[in-house]
């Protein structure tokens, strides 16, 4: 445990980052960082991979701007979420070159884990997890995509827009520049709030 701290630490320049082995899913409140507990040995990679990424988020996410951002639509928490990890995943792999193979180990252990679950889930979830995969920019990443017709269709019509929401997340210096993100992504998929807003 101490090993964990440490390289959260390290990756995230911050000298009181607590983790916490627990639980199935990893996350991060700004202080404290939640490991998923039993990730087999073969794959230690999936929670290197996923202390890079949290520890990222405690130096480079602003919690209480995010926080501002989330105020109004049902979904803007999550849209936020997704277009955080497209910027954080960017400048962990502008970092750590290598870290794509840490990434692989982590995308199969969650489909393996978690697969059929995202499968249930509505359309516009999948669809925020292949906007989050396509950022890699890597091939290998591509057969994690979700292919079912409602994500297709929604791709096909709005993929330029998506491209471009994507490309501006990943450029973003900033968690409050992607305020105007959230709102662009909220209306292609939840028109209705975004209106109600």
């Amino acid at each position: 445990m101490d090993n964990y701290r440490i390289l959260a630490e390290h990756f995230g320049r911050n000298g009181k980052v607590r983790v916490i082995v627990t639980g199935t899913e990893a996350k991060t409140d700004g202080t404290t960082i939640y490991l998923p507990e039993n990730v087999p040995d073969a794959i230690q990679g999936v929670l290197l991979a996923t202390l890079m990424h949290e520890s990222y988020h405690i130096r480079l996410t602003s919690f209480d701007i995010a926080a501002a951002i989330n105020k109004g639509a049902a979904h803007r928490a999550h849209i936020l979420n997704v277009l955080e990890d497209v910027r954080i995943d960017t400048l962990v792999h502008s970092d750590w070159p290598n870290a794509s193979n840490l990434y692989w180990d982590l995308m199969d252990y969650y489909v393996q884990k978690h697969g059929a679950e995202f499968d249930a889930l509505p359309w516009q979830v999948r669809v925020c997890r292949n906007f989050i995969i396509k950022s890699y920019n890597r091939r290998a990443f591509d057969r994690h995509l979700h292919r079912d017709a409602e994500v297709s269709a929604f791709e096909t019509a709005n993929g330029l827009k998506l491209d471009a929401i994507r490309a501006a997340a990943k450029a973003a210096p900033d968690t409050k520049a992607l305020a105007p993100l959230v709102d662009e992504l909220l209306a292609l998929l939840f028109p209705a709030d975004a209106k109600a807003e």
